[in-house]
């Protein structure tokens, strides 16, 4: 079995064309990376427009959010953000899951891992 790994940023100031990210939502991929969208589903406080357009293509493309509600972003005056999302197609969500390591190592991001556990066959 293989599975799409696909690593995306949105810069903060980019308006997010709803056709270029529906591209990357197939069978058994998933996405991560710095989305730069707020919405409630992955722990934001609150949702932007980026974040429910995100959303929408969630929802019609039947995947799943790993994401357990941790802050992955924080901000140098200190308030914290759910930037950073893992996002897996439902065939994966079960076998799927998300954290946040503390360390930054330097950077106002925290690392997330993604883990899917697949049985290989034999």
């Amino acid at each position: 079995m293989y599975i799409t790994v696909t690593n995306v940023y949105i810069s903060p100031d980019q308006n997010l064309d709803i056709d270029n990210p529906v591209k990357i939502f197939t069978a058994k991929s998933l996405i991560v990376g710095d989305l730069n969208a707020k919405n409630t589903l992955w722990g934001s406080p609150h949702n932007d427009h980026r974040g429910t357009t995100i959303e929408h293509l969630i929802d019609e493309n039947k995947f799943v959010v790993l994401n357990n509600g941790q802050a992955t972003y924080t901000h140098h005056t200190g308030p914290q953000s759910h930037l950073d999302l893992s996002i897996v197609c439902h065939t994966l969500g079960t076998k799927s899951t998300w954290d946040v390591f503390h360390d930054t190592f330097g950077s106002d991001h925290c690392p997330t891992v993604t883990c899917i556990y697949l049985q290989l066959r034999k």
